[in-house]
């Protein structure tokens, strides 16, 4: 199956790097629809991608909303890959984290490798559920990558954090890397993928 047989995707989150996503979707042909949290329903047709990007926000979301995530992923995960499995005979889900380095500094640093460590998890488990009922579920981990949502959180500590590229990624680098995973990558599933430019390659002492 070719990413053109896609015909729609959901885009569950809100920011730079959804408004990336969803742009990249649209221009591959693919219709988007975008619902902010977990809990909304989005109208129309079934998707048969499923992006779910997101991320904490200052002042709005507590440690314990970071704790809660992976099992409330867990839970739209199961019923998400149960109608897609009843619906298409290809289809995927992208989970999207960001590495614990980008909350260092903040009141989130003790709790971020447990987010991160969730999300990989449930990624694991339904993709060896469904994985036979065609269902691929694959994770990004992202590294410091250069948007608003990220400065608001980012402590000078992390500022001076030294990447062995020598710069921080953009949006747009993550988003083509996440629909690749989705449209394009067909054997990728239970998999947990970090792009970072090198920092947890052991280089920078990471």
């Amino acid at each position: 199956m070719s990413s053109t047989m896609y015909q729609r995707a959901l885009v569950i989150g809100t920011g730079t790097l959804a408004e990336e996503v969803t742009a990249i979707l649209a221009n591959r042909g693919i219709e988007v629809q975008q619902q902010s949290t977990l809990y909304e329903k989005a109208g129309g047709p079934k998707p048969e991608l499923i992006f779910h990007l997101w991320f904490p926000e200052p002042g709005k979301h507590s440690a314990k909303d970071v704790s809660d995530y992976p099992r409330e992923l867990l839970q739209h995960g199961q019923e998400a890959c149960a109608e897609l499995a009843s619906s298409y005979p290809s289809s995927a889900i992208i989970h999207f984290a960001f590495l614990p380095a980008i909350f260092v500094g903040t009141e989130l640093e003790d709790h971020a490798s447990t987010l991160r460590g969730g999300i990989t998890g449930v990624t694991r488990t339904l993709a060896r559920k469904f994985g036979k009922q065609g269902v691929r579920v694959t994770c990004v981990q992202a590294g410091l990558v250069d948007m608003p949502e990220t400065m608001l959180w980012v402590s000078d500590v992390v500022k001076e954090v030294q990447v062995p590229t020598k710069r921080w990624a953009n949006p747009n680098e993550i988003a083509k890397f996440l629909v690749f995973l989705a449209a394009d990558s067909l054997y990728t599933t239970g998999q947990t993928m970090i792009i970072d430019g090198g920092l947890t390659a052991g280089i920078s002492g990471t």
